[in-house]
Parts: C-alpha cells; structure tokens; sequence
C-alpha cells in the first residue's frame, strides 16, 4: 500500500511545531517569535474565545443540521452561511453567541437550551404523528368492517 492510500484511509491529526529560535539553540527563546507563530497557528484566537466562555464551536452545516427545523420550514433550501445562522439565532431571541467565519460560537447553557427545545419540538411532533397514525388505524378498521359486512350481506343474498 502506498503512502497517499495510507494517507486517504485514515484520519491523519497534524502537529504543528512551535521553533523557539531561528537559530536552534537549546535554552533560547524568541518571544515574538513564538507569539507570531501562535498568531498565525489560530492558538491566541482560540484561546480568546474559549475564555470568554464560547465552549461549543459547530461549523454553519453541522449548526443548520442540528437546528433548522425550530425556525425554517422543512422544505426550504438553506445554503449554510453566517447569514443563515444568524437569523436562525436571531429569530429565537438568543443571546450568547458569536459568529465566525466558518463556526457558530456558543455558550455552554445556549448548547442546552437549544438541545431542549429540539426535544420539545420532537415530542410534539411524535404526539401529533400518534394521533395521526391512530386516526388512520381507526378510519381503515370502519372501512374494513363496512366492506366485510357489505360482503357477508351479497354472499347471504347468493
């Protein structure tokens, strides 16, 4: 097997080295150096948003997967941008998010909340399918039971 097929089967998690010196000296180190490269690395930005208490990051996909039905229809076709995701937030009156480029930053308890109105939502929705399906059962059983006495009725005529 060679590499690139190694590479594309698995789920390769890259490290990104931080080099203390452009010189690699031991026991020497360039603050600016290590700063710039933690800059650029994502790491101070993430840093940032993990202390201001965004501790749930989804990408707009995963977000509008996980919470479209509690403001769009069904059928409607969402394109995930932050527009989308802003105005699904922003119609549920929620405070405690941020918007990224790529991700949806949101506070631990707004995770919660979203989680439990997807329940309630769910659970109406398997309330309202019961009844339905119940009403169904109960509408095919009269039709069946008609049909077999019409029958019973045309055989005792024969």
């Amino acid at each position: 097997m060679d590499l690139l097929t190694k590479v594309v089967a698995s789920n390769p998690h890259f490290i990104r080295c931080i080099k203390p010196n452009d010189q690699k000296l031991p026991n020497v180190c360039n603050r600016e150096k290590i700063k710039q490269q933690l800059l650029y690395a994502g790491v101070l930005e993430t840093a940032r948003i993990r202390r201001e208490g965004y501790s749930v990051r989804l990408i707009f996909k995963e977000f509008l997967k996980r919470y479209r039905m509690l403001v769009f229809a069904w059928e409607e076709t969402l394109v995930p941008t932050a527009e989308t995701c802003r105005t699904l937030l922003q119609m549920l009156k929620l405070e405690g998010w941020l918007m990224g480029r790529t991700k949806v930053f949101l506070k631990y308890f707004l995770m919660d909340h979203l989680s439990k109105l997807v329940t309630e939502l769910t659970h109406a929705v398997t309330i309202v399918q019961a009844a339905v399906r119940g009403w169904l059962g109960r509408r095919h059983y009269l039709n069946y039971c008609r049909l077999r006495s019409h029958c019973a009725v045309i055989i005792q005529k024969g």
